[in-house]
């Protein structure tokens, strides 16, 4: 099947357009950055899913749910020390994961939100600076290379996910015992309070 585009539009182009668009290298790069993170949050919402013995959909309506990424790495992290604990191997992997994903997270969010631009002195000097302008938040230099790096971060990440996801998925031994643990989690829960059998009498109305 072949994607259709929509026809170039014949309107004038906005009067503004940033600085960076000299630089197309630097754009196509934050765009990936953004993409790649898009991605490695689906890899880890299977990953939940796995751990859960759920369908994919059902794991990422979960992970979704909040919207702050901290949550949600909250989420995987505390079911995986609950449910992963006779598994030593794979609840290591899994906090390993989640402190790399922070890291990337917090990268991501630290480049993203900066004021990028192009040094006066050298319009080849690429800059960045944290918001807002303040003497404390000085101009620093910024480079693809860094940008770069912060993609191959997410990239390896999303590889060890989807091997530890699909260890998991693989592991015949590992389904059976989440079955068990979830009905003995289910048995030895306290049975709820039994409703009265019989209802209070009304109150009478005064006379």
């Amino acid at each position: 099947m072949v994607e259709k585009y929509s026809k170039p539009t014949s309107k004038p182009l906005p009067p503004y357009q940033t600085i960076l668009e000299r630089h197309p290298t630097l754009l196509r790069t934050i765009g990936t950055l953004s993409v790649e993170v898009v991605n490695l949050e689906i890899m880890l919402a299977d990953l939940l899913a796995a751990i859960l013995v759920l369908p994919q959909a059902v794991g990422r309506e979960i992970y979704f749910t909040p919207n702050a990424t901290t949550v949600r790495l909250n989420i995987l992290l505390n079911a995986s020390l609950e449910i992963l604990a006779p598994f030593d191997r794979y609840r290591d992997q899994v906090k390993a994961i989640v402190g790399r994903a922070k890291a990337v997270f917090g990268k991501r969010n630290e480049m993203m939100h900066e004021a990028w631009g192009i040094a006066s002195s050298d319009a080849k000097t690429l800059t960045r600076r944290k918001l807002p302008f303040k003497p404390e938040n000085p101009l620093t230099p910024a480079s693809v290379a860094e940008l770069s790096d912060a993609i191959n971060r997410a990239r390896f990440l999303i590889t060890s996910i989807m091997d530890l996801t699909f260890a998991i998925e693989d592991d015949e031994h590992y389904a059976t015992s989440i079955r068990k643990y979830g009905k003995q989690a289910q048995d030895e829960a306290p049975a709820p309070s039994s409703p009265p059998t019989t209802q209070p009498p009304k109150p009478r109305r005064p006379t």
